[in-house]
């Protein structure tokens, strides 16, 4: 997984990546034909003991943290994403459609529409009202 910055003016410049191996997960969907969600529960008693580490929020997601090499070239912790996974067949996706991103259907998760960003507007106005909202 990479994060990435949103830049207007110039390009995104990544954050951070993280690795995460999925891979029992997956092998566990395909033999049991069904979905998978990777949760505090199935952590406890199956990733974990086969030296998978996960740092849980809840029951149903956890963190990441991010790294990236420095101007040295050195590994760094450069932040943490909190995430979720499930893990479904391509039948069963194509079965239930959640949507792409914040698109409709949007459940399973549902996306709110993000609060704090800047957007770019002639109106003053609408600029102050946003800052003083957002804060």
């Amino acid at each position: 997984m990479q994060a990435y910055d949103r830049d207007f003016f110039k390009s995104n410049d990544i954050i951070g990546e993280a690795r995460i191996n999925i891979r029992l997960a997956v092998e566990d969907s395909s033999l049991a034909k069904r979905p998978i969600s990777i949760n505090k529960k199935y952590y406890n008693s199956y990733l974990q003991k086969q030296g998978v580490t996960m740092d849980f929020k809840d029951d149903t997601s956890f963190w990441v943290d991010l790294v990236s090499r420095n101007d040295k070239g050195q590994i760094e912790k450069t932040g943490k994403v909190r995430m979720s996974i499930e893990i479904l067949s391509k039948e069963n996706a194509e079965t239930n459609i959640v949507g792409e991103a914040r698109s409709e259907p949007n459940m399973n998760p549902y996306l709110p529409t993000p609060v704090g960003r800047l957007s770019l507007s002639f109106n003053p106005i609408k600029l102050i009202v946003s800052y003083y909202i957002d804060c």
